[in-house]
């Protein structure tokens, strides 16, 4: 518990010192938003596996060259995240509440053009390689789902939202409520709560996958999960001040 405590600190310090840089200027915000959108685009992909590089992928969402020799599957992949984009500054702009429509919602557009299971709630157990126990039986799914709901709406204002977070990607793993896809769609959903927080994006890198994945199997804690998940956003946070704040720049 004490790690938690003072990685929570350093991410409130950080946090704290990202709302003093702001407000960024509109052309710094774009250009921000593009270069992170790539970089989370391709972690976010490369995690499940996804062959195309980061290069390849900002020839797709920036500069609309499409790289042929990837698959149909992969392309679409990496240009779904286009439309989840605007889905998520949408999201933002209108503080739209997090739902099941918007769960669905999400998990459509990162399954657009790729899979006819979008949007619906497996019917089907499915086994994960990575883990030993099955997920949510699938008649208890949209029960489990509205719990998980239910518990964000209570803790929303008085539990710390990095943590909240955290959990609500924890639980909605062990649940798996999708035949696939379930990654990406948490990772995404992930962003939504804290940058409803006013976190800046938050990109899980594949270079951790054996730990992301490793701190997720139920061999482990959920309590290594948030200790995990903490360390990245925090990570994230430094990185991001490094970008904006010009006096960091200064040799």
């Amino acid at each position: 518990m004490k790690k938690i405590e003072n990685l929570q600190k350093e991410i409130n310090k950080n946090l704290d010192y990202i709302k003093s840089l702001r407000p960024l200027t509109t052309q710094e915000l774009n250009e921000l938003r593009k270069s992170l959108w790539v970089i989370y685009t391709y972690n976010s992909n490369a995690i499940e596996w996804n062959t195309i590089s980061l290069w390849e992928t900002k020839l797709l969402l920036e500069d609309w060259i499409t790289v042929w020799w990837k698959t149909i599957k992969e392309l679409n992949e990496t240009i779904n995240h286009k439309e989840l984009l605007n889905f998520l500054y949408y999201f933002l702009e209108k503080d739209q509440k997090i739902d099941e429509n918007l769960i669905k919602q999400v998990h459509k557009l990162v399954m657009k053009n790729i899979d006819e299971n979008a949007w619906e709630y497996r019917k089907i157990q499915v086994y994960i390689t990575w883990e030993e126990k099955l997920p949510t039986n699938v008649k208890n799914i949209e029960k489990e789902i509205k719990n998980l709901l239910n518990s964000y709406e209570k803790w929303f204002w008085k539990k710390d939202i990095s943590i909240l977070a955290s959990e609500f990607h924890y639980d909605f793993v062990k649940i798996h409520p999708f035949i696939d896809w379930n990654g990406r769609t948490i990772r995404l959903l992930l962003n939504m709560i804290l940058m409803k927080s006013w976190f800046p994006m938050i990109v899980l890198p594949v270079i951790r996958r054996q730990e992301y994945i490793n701190t997720l199997n139920s061999s482990s804690k959920k309590e290594n999960f948030i200790i995990f998940m903490l360390d990245v956003i925090n990570q994230n946070l430094e990185d991001y001040i490094r970008m904006i704040d010009y006096n960091s720049w200064k040799i």
